[in-house]
């Protein structure tokens, strides 16, 4: 960025020093900024001035080889602090302090800079003209609050020492609409403006108010563009929280449903196993008694009936035997009766003569009672749990676990069986995998409020399920 080569009239400060020039030059190609330096530095030079400029180490070298291009003696004007070339991530580090320029450093450094081209100029009617980059690599590592700081220290700076500065910006640096804000304050610290080559390089007047007017024309239709936009975001962003809802307030249902239907399974179940126990059950009592009344006489009928009620007597005993472990499975009286401790060494000790899986029962000595429904959510849990290690697991042992502190309810069932694949225990982990049984466990633990987990690494499986005991 360069400020123009003819210097404006000067404004004068109450302690009589002439006013800065603080130019910042807007720019598109490194090569317009290079050539705009070599206008500015080469006239200052030319005249007898003396110019500082603190520029990254590619825009100082091909600064210098187009100077000495013109003829410009650089080495004895640097001999005579006439032209000071500094490094700007050099010199800016002499002031950072927690990525914030420090006033106090800044302006230590910069007076003994100045000062030094200062005591060396003969005559104090010429200018120091002073280029610096060091608000640009700011920008660059996204510190824009401080960029914006070091323009204001630049500002109080020149109100005691007297020198023309240039800034310069890449016009990448403005190229989105947040943006906006910081570009106005980076115009609003310097006294000139230098839009980029796009502009300066036009020749007439004309085509320079012509571009200002196509330039009005883009910024309105952005503008409304913008507008138009926002209203299509402020429109879908209604539509998506409606259908959030929407889809909330049917999963809410949907969850209603459900918990409305498991307790619907355990009254239908407690219904059935009951019915079993006191009708059916007692119904295939009596018929067991008279059946064993007639093989006690069994002698007395001839050889094919005596073999005949023997066999009715055993098929009787056995149908009574199964439907009272059915009754029993559906509903143990136990749980209601004596908590769901009994009822799991009951069902447990059933599961693994039927199953033939060895289960090893770990229940806390001091369980006690718990709330009815969580006995119930606990037990089914349990039994949903135990069934799925027959089904899935293809191992022989498992382990139930139940505990208890002052305030939660612990239960786990865990076996060392062929495990589930991580991209199914995924699926379950989320509540979108497949499996009525899973979807009923992790319903009955959100009803009370509970928490559901499922585990598997490789091998083995392990289920835990928790209930706060101080829930209304």
């Amino acid at each position: 960025m360069s400020a123009p080569v003819s210097t404006p009239k000067a404004e004068t400060h109450e302690h009589g020093s002439l006013a800065c020039e603080h130019v910042v030059q807007f720019y598109s190609s490194d090569e317009f900024l290079v050539n705009e330096l070599v206008r500015l530095v080469g006239n200052s030079l030319a005249c007898g001035q003396s110019s500082i400029v603190i520029a990254t180490k590619e825009h100082r070298e091909h600064l210098n080889s187009c100077l000495k291009q013109q003829g410009l003696n650089l080495d004895v004007a640097v001999e005579e602090d006439r032209y000071i070339p500094l490094d700007a991530a050099e010199t800016l580090s002499t002031f950072m302090v927690e990525n914030q320029p420090d006033k106090h450093r800044f302006t230590e450094v910069l007076d003994r800079i100045l000062l030094r081209v200062n005591r060396s100029a003969s005559r104090r009617d010429l200018r120091l003209t002073v280029f610096g980059e060091m608000v640009a690599l700011l920008w660059a590592d996204g510190k824009i609050d401080a960029a914006i700081r070091l323009e204001q220290l630049w500002n109080e700076l020149a109100e005691r020492h007297d020198f023309s500065l240039t800034c310069a910006y890449p016009t990448r640096f403005f190229d989105r609409p947040e943006h906006a804000d910081p570009f106005l304050q980076v115009c609003t610290a310097h006294s000139t403006l230098i839009p980029d080559e796009s502009y300066t390089g036009l020749r007439s007047e004309d085509e320079r108010v012509r571009v200002i007017a196509a330039l009005q024309q883009k910024a309105r239709a952005l503008d409304r563009e913008v507008a138009d936009h926002k209203r299509l975001q402020q429109h879908l962003a209604d539509r998506v929280k409606q259908r959030t809802t929407e889809l909330e307030q049917a999963q809410d249902q949907l969850r209603g449903l459900s918990r409305r239907l498991l307790q619907m399974q355990d009254e239908e179940r407690r219904r059935i196993a009951f019915e079993l126990h006191d009708s059916t059950g007692q119904l295939l009592a009596a018929l067991a008694i008279n059946v064993g009344l007639l093989e006690r006489h069994k002698d007395s009928f001839a050889s094919q009936y005596s073999n005949l009620i023997s066999e009715n007597s055993s098929l009787v005993q056995r149908l009574l035997t199964e439907v009272r472990a059915l009754s029993y499975t559906l509903h143990p009286p136990t749980l209601e009766v004596m908590g769901v401790a009994s009822a799991l060494q009951w069902y447990v000790e059933q599961f693994a003569e039927r199953c033939r899986i060895k289960v090893q029962l770990d229940i806390q000595k001091d369980l006690g009672r718990l709330p009815r429904k969580v006995e119930i959510a606990i037990f089914r849990i349990v039994q949903e749990s135990l069934a799925n290690v027959h089904r899935h697991a293809g191992c022989d042992t498992a382990t139930v676990r139940v505990s208890r502190s002052s305030t939660e309810v612990f239960a786990e069932v865990s076996d060392c069986g062929t495990g589930i694949t991580s991209e199914k225990q995924l699926s379950l982990s989320s509540g979108v995998g497949p499996g009525v049984g899973i979807s009923g466990m992790r319903e009955r633990t959100r009803e009370l409020d509970g928490n559901f987990a499922i585990h598997s690494e490789g091998r083995g499986t392990t289920v835990r399920v928790s209930f706060p005991l101080n829930r209304r």
